[in-house]
């Protein structure tokens, strides 16, 4: 019953590469069926079978709900292969899988925006500038482009243009509270250089 999570229980070993999260899919059912065995041979030594029966349903679905909120949770670092890359915190990877994606769709407002924040993590100002503007330029209804364009103007001193693009992003959402606190510590940075 062991053997389909075999290949998973040391998972460093596949740290390497930017898919080992998808190679532990697969031997998840082998953990279902041993956690099913756990609960069938607690099933068997409780004391009342019709506790047991009771109880056992609600301890299923308490796994499940809580498994699905953790898939739930998961899923934006596996949009794409770019996202996952950059989720694992390996940025110059998310650049080349975006520039790939690009290829194939020019007019990708998200690949462009994932390689401006790749590039904003990697310290490439300019590059991160152009890829974010070239991502507001493709969907200029998309907030968070607008607001991740404005963290971006800032970084590169580029204030007017930063408070612009925060306010676009609140225009858009009067309840975002990112592209608010942004404008906010804006406003407060320029107060403090008598400005």
């Amino acid at each position: 019953m062991l053997l389909p999570i075999l290949p998973v229980l040391y998972l460093p070993a596949l740290a390497g590469t930017g898919f080992a999260e998808r190679y532990a899919y697969l031997p998840t059912a082998g953990f279902c069926w041993l956690v099913a065995a756990v609960l069938s041979a607690l099933a068997g030594c409780a004391s009342s079978p019709r506790l047991a029966r009771a109880i056992l349903p609600a301890v299923v679905a308490a796994l499940a709900i809580a498994e699905a909120a953790a898939t739930v949770m998961r899923n934006p670092a596996w949009h794409d292969d770019g996202s996952l890359a950059s989720k694992r915190g390996n940025d110059a990877a998310a650049i080349e899988e975006c520039r790939r994606a690009l290829a194939l769709n020019p007019d990708s407002g998200e690949a462009y925006e994932q390689m401006g924040v790749s590039a904003l993590r990697l310290g490439d100002i300019p590059e991160a500038v152009r890829d974010l503007e070239k991502a507001v330029g493709l969907d200029s209804q998309d907030k968070e482009a607008l607001n991740r364009l404005g963290v971006v103007y800032a970084r590169a001193g580029r204030r007017e243009e930063a408070g612009r693009a925060f306010a676009e992003a609140l225009a858009l959402d009067p309840g975002f509270d990112k592209a608010r606190r942004n404008l906010e510590h804006l406003s407060d940075l320029e107060k403090g250089n008598g400005k």
